[in-house]
């Protein structure tokens, strides 16, 4: 039953605090300082992010780290043409990083 618990314990604290997190961190180093409040699009990278997390952390306890390579570059395929924009790739690369590291701590802790 405390192993049910650590899992399910560690799945959401992957899901919505870690989105919240990165959020924030990316909306600090990025120096957007508008924070009104208002959704200007859909929280499409919130999902994909939740689901690297969640991607990420099963790999880990699988033993599967080297796959963890394929999630983030499936990810930066899909924004390969936006990564031109430098305020763009930096507050991705940040919103990726802060994210893989928080589902691999997350992982290890639960192992």
């Amino acid at each position: 039953m405390e192993q049910i618990l650590r899992y399910v314990l560690i799945f959401v604290i992957i899901l919505d605090p870690a989105s919240v997190f990165v959020k924030k961190l990316s909306i600090y180093v990025s120096g957007d300082t508008n924070s009104s409040g208002q959704k200007k699009e859909p929280p499409v990278g919130s999902v994909i992010g939740k689901l690297e997390r969640i991607l990420t952390v099963i790999l880990v306890l699988c033993g599967e780290i080297g796959a963890i390579g394929f999630v983030l570059t499936a990810k930066s395929l899909a924004r390969y043409k936006q990564l031109d924009n430098q305020n763009f790739a930096e507050k991705y690369l940040v919103g990726t990083l802060s994210s893989t590291a928080i589902a691999i701590i997350a992982a290890l802790l639960l192992k």
